[in-house]
């Protein structure tokens, strides 16, 4: 693995499966405390300009729509996904959009960590990407099988981060002038 450090120019972040309907399975972080670290993970692609690839079944699927408050900051990004699959690199359309944001470094996120988001890190790893995953921002149906998912991953070459410490760490000055929606209004 490379050790450049991770910037807006070689990095992009992926957020798998971030539905409402797994926040009634994972039990290995709290709820609210997940969405916000989920969200800032979704900002920080925004001030600092970084790709986005955001991905979810369909909104009528079993799990439902995101987030209300990812869908809140990130619109309509979510680019949707039929069939069932553990790893996302089986849609055509993911794997096009990963392609297309032009990064070898992907920042992911997710759930559940022991499902779709060990099966996309590992096939990014097999595709060549160096894979970071942001533990803080990815849960498990239970602390064990999250820590165990880690561990493999870990194992396999991919690199835990959080969400917060990361861009903090790059070295870019100044992030890109992003305007936030004002939720006072």
């Amino acid at each position: 693995m490379s050790p450049s450090a991770l910037t807006s120019e070689n990095s992009a972040i992926v957020m798998i499966d971030h539905a409402v309907g797994f926040g009634n399975v994972f039990r290995s972080h709290d709820l609210s405390l997940h969405v916000n670290n989920t969200v800032g993970l979704a900002k920080t692609a925004g001030v600092f300009g970084i790709p986005l690839v955001l991905t979810n079944g369909a909104d009528t699927g079993p799990y439902g729509p995101l987030f209300s408050e990812l869908r809140a900051e990130t619109g309509d990004a979510a680019r949707g996904r039929e069939g069932n699959f553990i790893n996302a690199f089986q849609t055509p359309e993911f794997a096009a959009a990963v392609e297309s944001a032009g990064r070898r470094k992907l920042i992911m996120s997710g759930l559940l960590t022991e499902g779709c988001v060990l099966g996309t890190a590992l096939a990014g790893l097999e595709r060549g990407y160096e894979v970071y995953v942001a533990v803080d921002a990815t849960a498990g149906e239970t602390l064990e099988t999250h820590q165990v998912a880690v561990q493999r991953m870990i194992q396999a070459g991919v690199v835990p981060v959080t969400w917060l410490p990361w861009p903090l760490s790059t070295r870019e000055a100044t992030p890109t002038t992003r305007r936030f929606r004002d939720s006072s209004a």
